[in-house]
């Protein structure tokens, strides 16, 4: 419920103060996007978050305490989500760093970079082979560092409403909070077809500032899209592009 209440506000707010005004979604990309939302988001995400709990209670009961017991569950619950934050985000960085370095890595998460505008509902555009993949490098590792399930709860939640302000069509574009957070305007950076290599934290810039792939926002609206293919918008080309790509690619 929490995250409704933030995607109806974050609808208006991308109404009243939008980045792009052409990015208004159309009906058909909506119910796209819709589609994604509910196998992947709310289908595959779940899944493997519960088998991942699962794997970690048998580690549990070979190695004593929740997954491999290194997790700080003395500290407030507080510190113990702002810990978790990067955490998990280290590992989707390098998992985010081989989609867009590896051929077959690129396959998986080419279908998250297909849409030319970006709005809140963008963020659930994904392959079911890129939710298995994300899910796991980040929440499996809370998961395997024994992390509570409070921790867990809080994090999903967290996770759940950064990614739709990280995909906002919102005209928001504050310097400072952007260096450390990532916001909409340093994720339409990663988006955008004149960049590449940059800006891969799903919740924070980070591990992008540690590894030199932060980039800031440009000032002036780009456009956005997998670069070099033209991906159609329905959903059954969308699961074939693991496996046909190279029909996508455009000719130059």
């Amino acid at each position: 419920m929490v995250a409704l209440g933030i995607a109806l506000l974050i609808w208006a707010l991308e109404r009243r103060f939008p980045h792009r005004a052409d990015w208004q979604p159309a009906q058909k990309l909506f119910t796209l996007d819709l589609l994604h939302t509910v196998v992947s988001s709310q289908g595959v995400a779940p899944l493997v978050r519960a088998s991942l709990v699962a794997a970690a209670a048998g580690l549990s009961s070979v190695v004593g305490g929740a997954g491999l017991g290194l997790w700080p569950s003395e500290w407030p619950l507080v510190l113990q989500l702002l810990l978790a934050i990067p955490v998990a985000d280290f590992g989707i960085y390098w998992a985010h760093r081989f989609m867009h370095s590896t051929d077959i890595g690129w396959r998986i998460h080419a279908v998250h970079h297909s849409p030319t505008r970006l709005y809140f509902m963008a963020s659930a555009r994904s392959h079911p082979l890129n939710a298995l993949l994300t899910t796991t490098c980040q929440f499996g590792s809370l998961v395997l560092l024994g992390a509570s399930a409070e921790v867990l709860t809080l994090w999903s939640v967290f996770m759940a409403v950064n990614g739709l302000l990280q995909h906002a069509n919102i005209d928001f574009q504050p310097r400072l909070v952007s260096r450390v957070l990532a916001t909409c305007d340093v994720h339409r950076a990663h988006h955008s077809l004149h960049q590449a290599g940059c800006n891969y934290g799903n919740s924070t810039m980070i591990w992008d500032q540690v590894f030199g792939t932060y980039v800031e926002a440009p000032r002036e609206a780009e456009d956005v899209g997998a670069a070099g293919y033209d991906i159609p918008e329905n959903y059954l080309s969308h699961l074939a592009v693991p496996f046909r790509l190279e029909e996508f690619e455009q000719l130059h």
